[in-house]
């Protein structure tokens, strides 16, 4: 598995993810027509202004791609708590793995590689 920086490419992918992690977190906890109703196409153009905005190192969004699939995704902020220095202190804003990925380690740290590139 690679953890490397989104590009605009991966928006559709981001938008399936995080709308597929809804509709199978939130089952039982939402109404069903809510999760039915949701529609990864609908997402693309917020995903793709969100990997656009990016601004490394202090803003971004992440993948972890495993043979070229996209299998979750983070976006990163930097703090928005007043008590806390925005230039030393960041947030995660979103954090997602696909379900059918789901415990598996994807978040875990452990057999990644960062791709990093300016």
């Amino acid at each position: 598995m690679r953890i490397r920086r989104a590009e605009i490419v991966d928006a559709p992918r981001i938008a399936d993810v995080h709308v597929g992690g809804w509709q199978d977190g939130y089952r039982g906890l939402l109404p069903q027509s809510l999760l039915d109703a949701l529609d990864p196409a609908q997402r693309i153009p917020r995903s793709t202004a969100t990997v656009e905005q990016a601004d490394w190192p202090t803003s971004g969004t992440l993948v972890a791609e495993d043979a070229g699939d996209l299998l979750g995704f983070a976006d990163l902020r930097p703090t928005r708590d007043p008590d806390q220095d925005p230039a030393a202190v960041g947030e995660i804003t979103s954090f997602y793995v696909a379900p059918d990925a789901w415990r598996q380690g994807i978040g875990q740290p452990d057999g990644c590689q960062h791709s990093d590139h300016e």
